[in-house]
């Protein structure tokens, strides 16, 4: 599956159209002129196979044509930098780009061809193809590590997920750490995250709290919530710098903006400990939101808070609220938000509204008929009314869909509402969304990932 899914997606892969030093002229004359000068220049056959590929400066676009020209390049007019080139537009063709029928073995073979010509200028991501579609584990050992050593970041990553995993090499922590260093280095802010987050827990390495430091505030000053979650912990904490409630509060209070509920509730901590009224209301305020979301802790605190009657006055509506509440949270499941409908005692609890469940139950019934094109529009509308069951669901109707017709683009879409749903504390997410993660190579979790932010920002706007 990994396999195919990198051979929906390539996004790395593309090919410029370059503007051609001189123009084709449209006068048929020239053209012909020009094809001639193709048939023994490697220079003017590049050209003209571009102007065939994109349909410009007067050539009609002519896939065909434009292959010939560049296989013609790579196999009979020997070898220069225009072979090279061919070769590489040649395996971006194969992924059945431009509407070129897919093909994985010739893209293999073209990309290794590319790829012996690959410097940090030309091509660099070349042998990071060839090395993701071939099957010789030692050929794609060498060429992910010629692909990092040029600066290509996803090589650097995909050497690290290979070390750790142990897939086709003997894992190695060390050389783990080294090449996650390294796209940490090259500014890959998910790998700074998780490298300073490694050296923060003592995780793989030696704990290091300078360290950690260092790539944790990169990838915070970049909008990594768990980067700025774990930042607000040294502050707070004192492990690096001196203890610094400003700053622990300030990173605490960017995480829990970004979703990461753990930071919320050390933001609200902060909030709470305050000699100003508004900042402790503020602090309440904030456990309030992320009890709703379905946090059980934050519940407990809030109900020892109306108990006590210490940094605000008793009130028994609201006592009685947090502990009905909290009865109704489970550490195992936890979304109270947007069940559609939970049996608590005697209670029926709706914490959504009615047009989401019935939204969610025609599309549910699409679902379970195998409809799943017409089951996504309907759980779509409930998932975009914070509805966490819908969201599960529509990340499975997506799933499905991206199985039966080889799409990518639902498979992302499919990440995006399961990693909504885990967020949300749905039965199965987090198990869909390893499963999900693991098929993934990283160019497709990277834009898995933006596909992520992107429907979160809009349910966020909603």
């Amino acid at each position: 599956m990994k396999k195919l899914i990198y051979s929906l997606l390539v996004t790395g892969c593309y090919i410029a159209y370059t503007p051609i030093t001189f123009a084709l002229n449209t006068n048929q004359e020239d053209q012909k002129n020009f094809a001639k000068q193709a048939e023994y220049s490697a220079h003017s056959a590049y050209k003209l196979g571009l102007a065939y590929l994109h349909g410009k400066d007067g050539v009609n676009k002519d896939l065909n044509e434009a292959v010939k020209l560049f296989e013609r390049l790579v196999h009979e007019l020997g070898f220069s930098e225009f072979s090279a080139k061919s070769a590489y537009i040649l395996a971006v063709l194969n992924m059945g780009k431009y509407g070129h029928e897919t093909n994985l073995k010739k893209s293999e073979k073209y990309f290794f061809i590319a790829s012996k010509s690959s410097t940090e200028a030309l091509y660099p991501d070349a042998p990071y193809h060839y090395a993701m579609l071939t099957h010789d584990d030692s050929e794609y050992i060498k060429s992910l590590e010629k692909s990092a050593f040029l600066g290509y970041v996803p090589a650097m990553l995909e050497l690290a997920n290979a070390h750790m995993k142990k897939e086709r090499i003997k894992g190695n922590v060390n050389a783990m750490i080294r090449w996650l260093r390294m796209a940490a280095d090259n500014d890959h802010v998910p790998a700074q995250a998780l490298l300073g987050r490694m050296y923060f827990k003592g995780d793989h390495v030696y704990q290091d709290y300078k360290r950690a430091f260092t790539y944790l505030l990169k990838a915070a000053e970049q909008g990594n919530s768990d980067a700025q979650a774990n930042l607000g912990l040294i502050y707070k904490l004192g492990l690096e710098h001196k203890v610094d409630f400003a700053k622990a509060s300030h990173w605490f209070k960017e995480s829990y903006r970004g979703g990461n509920l753990d930071a919320g509730e050390n933001y609200a901590g902060i909030l709470l400990d305050s000699v100003n009224h508004e900042e402790v209301k503020k602090g309440i305020d904030v456990l309030s939101d992320i009890a709703e979301q379905g946090s059980r802790s934050a519940a407990q605190k809030l109900i020892a808070i109306y108990q006590e009657g210490k940094l605000i006055e008793k009130n028994e509506q609201q006592l009685v609220y947090w502990q009905k509440l909290y009865a109704q949270t489970s550490d195992e499941n936890s979304g109270i938000i947007g069940l559609n409908q939970s049996e608590q005692g005697e209670v029926v609890v709706f914490t959504t509204s009615v047009e989401a469940v019935e939204l969610h139950k025609k599309g549910w019934e699409h679902f379970q008929k195998g409809k799943y094109q017409q089951a996504i529009p309907y759980l779509e509308q409930a998932a975009m009314l914070d509805l966490p069951v819908a969201q599960l669901d529509l990340g499975l109707a997506f799933i499905k869909k991206a199985q039966s017709e080889n799409d990518s683009e639902s498979y992302l879409k499919a990440f995006a509402w399961v990693k909504i749903a885990a967020n949300n504390k749905q039965d199965q997410a987090n198990v869909l969304l390893k499963n999900l993660e693991d098929s993934f190579d990283i160019r497709m979790l990277e834009s898995a990932l933006v596909q992520y932010k992107i429907i979160k920002g809009n349910l966020e706007d909603n």
